[in-house]
């Protein structure tokens, strides 16, 4: 049944008329029902759409698609035939071109939001499929499933074929599945290497590793540690954040296994570096090594003891670059960064909510925005990296 009035009904299942208006970060299209919002999955901007309410939350709608009235001119057929079910793409029903479109928007709507900024945001990319050289797979048993979790819970989704992975990786996802050795793992990390090898946590040796050159410098690391995802784009990535940067000290945080530092060694007299996870400290100080590199001070720290060290030291740094995790740099880090009062700080972020959040303080507190720049590191998905560079 179609309600043509919704204020005076139980919203919870009943279906309306919407028409989307653009997406939302997160993936999901923003409809209307008079003045509230309505969030649909798996819609696309200009679609008309039959929809289900699904959830009625304090200040907004959620909302299932039951049929689609119009499609919108960006809409596609999705590859992966478990679209929709599993949870690892969003963006598979538009056009390349539309999702490029959407997330360079999701960059500019947080900082206009959050920053109050109005910046163009252009956005880097290459292929949208078969990019993925690293991934976690989930495992569940009786019967055995092997793939990614489904979308918005915890049960593991069995798949036979992932579409954003390379095709080396789709078929260690093969060998896992005819494989007695998870007995009761449930969580599976694999890495392919630039030549092909394949490393699975659990079946490989610990100290086994695949290895990558990016812009000259060579990077070995294990599948438990954390490495930037899309093998495609690895050098764009590493050229955007370095840029033509040189000087005496350049400072590294969130270093991990030196994707950054070991790159701005070759640009700064001295590197300064600090990450905090054993793991991937390790690796870093193998690839320093590898790469004969003899001005790298990495240590393992905290941004915040690091930059605490740094400070009680009266170190202007020529340049300090960060790459946190979602959540972003933390209030004493800002802080930190703005009493080193570092000549440039160029911030890279896989959020562009905390991005915003974090370059609001640094720029009403004297900084300003050089240049941002998006990178799609993560076609399907609704994730985008971003890049900014401030100066002093």
């Amino acid at each position: 049944m179609i309600f043509q009035e919704h204020d005076t009904v139980d919203l919870k299942g009943a279906c309306f008329k919407v028409t989307v208006e653009k997406l939302a970060y997160g993936g999901d299209g923003i409809a209307r029902l008079g003045s509230q919002v309505v969030f649909v999955p798996r819609s696309a901007p200009k679609d008309v759409l039959l929809v289900r309410i699904s959830s009625v939350e304090k200040h907004y709608l959620r909302a299932e698609p039951v049929t689609i009235i119009e499609p919108s001119p960006w809409r596609r057929e999705p590859a992966c035939p478990r679209f929709g079910i599993c949870g690892g793409c969003q963006l598979q029903h538009l056009r390349y071109e539309a999702q490029l479109a959407a997330k360079a928007e999701f960059i500019k709507e947080a900082l206009r939001r959050i920053a109050h900024i109005e910046v163009n945001v252009p956005i880097l990319y290459s292929e949208e499929f078969g990019y993925r050289s690293r991934a976690q797979f989930k495992i569940a048993y009786n019967p055995l499933r092997v793939g990614f979790y489904q979308s918005g819970t915890n049960e593991v989704c069995d798949i036979d074929y992932c579409y954003v992975l390379e095709p080396v990786l789709n078929q260690t996802l093969q060998e896992l599945k005819q494989s007695t050795f998870h007995s009761n793992s449930t969580k599976v990390d694999v890495a392919s290497g630039q030549d092909g090898k394949v490393v699975v946590k659990g079946m490989s040796s610990e100290e086994d590793y695949v290895q990558r050159s990016v812009l000259g410098i060579t990077y070995r690391y294990c599948a438990g540690s954390f490495f930037q995802v899309n093998s495609k784009l690895l050098e764009a990535l590493v050229a955007t954040a370095v840029a033509d940067f040189g000087g005496d000290l350049g400072v590294d945080l969130y270093a991990g296994v030196g994707l950054f530092s070991l790159q701005l060694a070759r640009r700064f007299g001295k590197i300064i570096a600090a990450e905090v996870n054993p793991l991937a400290a390790k690796w870093a100080a193998t690839n320093i090594a590898l790469n004969k590199l003899t001005n790298v001070d990495y240590r393992r720290m905290s941004a915040e003891k690091c930059l605490q060290m740094l400070c009680r030291n009266c170190v202007r740094p020529d340049l300090l670059l960060l790459d946190p995790p979602r959540a972003g740099a933390s209030p004493k880090v800002v802080s930190s960064i703005l009493a080193l009062r570092p000549k440039h700080v160029v911030y890279v972020s896989c959020e562009p909510t905390t991005l915003a959040r974090d370059l609001k303080v640094l720029l009403e507190k004297g900084y300003s925005l050089a240049s941002i720049t998006g990178i799609d590191l993560f076609p399907q998905s609704y994730h985008v990296e971003t890049i900014a560079t401030l100066r002093a």
